[in-house]
């Protein structure tokens, strides 16, 4: 009795298929790269025109800036966006991996000479079997032929990330002018949303610094007719704008009587 048995070994792989291999892991790279690099732009260009929208309203539009729980609000709607932007968007685009066909669909649509050749040759790779080793041999030779002539740091188009630096960078510019050139410091609102519960001031156009007695003026003692310094540092006045001392007795014969204040020689 005797018996026959058949087995087929696949050929490893020419030089030419590990070259088109190889040229598309690299444009899956550039891809998955220029992928998050967008959505890490879009990002920031979110978070600070949702910030310079809450420093206006902490500015102009509520009378003496928000209070804690409107912070709070603001503070809870960007972690919201944040973590479902994260989840989303960015979360998919490290985890995730660039199919192949999408990559070389890529590659075809900057050198449309191409002409479907690479993705040809992708899809018919794992009907090998059932090519004429010189239709398969020819295929193999036309994609790696093509690919030779496209340059790799072309292969993948960065318009939209280019775009995307664009606006960031006019953003930072509305943010840096705004902070140039309104009387009320905008990083001072930002840290008020970020952190609610801080005891944070809202921003004024006018700051009163430096106050001198300060907190010991009630352990200063003084006899009856006696003078009394008070002096500040005082930014932001205007022209023809002055400040003045407000001040009562303990025995309240004189209730918020006042008093003018000059300006010294350092201004």
């Amino acid at each position: 009795m005797s018996s026959s048995a058949k087995s087929r070994i696949q050929a490893p792989p020419g030089r030419e298929e590990l070259f088109v291999e190889q040229r598309i892991r690299q444009t899956r790279r550039q891809l998955k790269l220029v992928d998050l690099s967008a959505g890490l732009l879009m990002l920031g260009i979110a978070t600070l025109a949702y910030l310079l929208a809450a420093a206006l309203i902490d500015h102009w539009i509520v009378p003496g800036g928000m209070g804690f729980w409107g912070r709070l609000l603001l503070m809870l709607g960007l972690l919201g966006f944040l973590g479902v932007y994260f989840a989303r968007l960015l979360l998919p685009a490290i985890l995730g991996k660039v199919n192949p066909i999408f990559a070389a669909q890529m590659i075809e649509q900057g050198q449309p000479t191409l002409k479907n050749s690479l993705v040809n040759f992708l899809l018919l790779r794992g009907e090998r079997s059932r090519l004429a080793p010189a239709i398969y041999q020819n295929l193999e030779h036309r994609a790696a032929t093509d690919l030779i002539a496209v340059r790799a740091e072309l292969a993948v188009d960065r318009g939209h990330v280019v775009r995307l630096g664009y606006v960031l960078a006019a953003i930072l510019a509305v943010c840096c002018l705004y902070l140039i050139l309104s009387p009320k410091n905008p990083l001072q609102s930002a840290a008020r949303v970020i952190w609610p519960w801080a005891n944070i001031e809202a921003p004024t156009r006018v700051t009163i610094e430096e106050i001198e007695p300060g907190d010991m003026f009630g352990e200063q003692s003084a006899f009856y007719g006696d003078w009394t310094t008070v002096s500040a540092r005082i930014r932001g006045l205007k022209q023809g704008e002055s400040a003045s001392v407000v001040y009562s007795t303990a025995d309240g014969q004189v209730v918020d009587q006042a008093v003018p204040m000059e300006i010294g020689e350092d201004g």
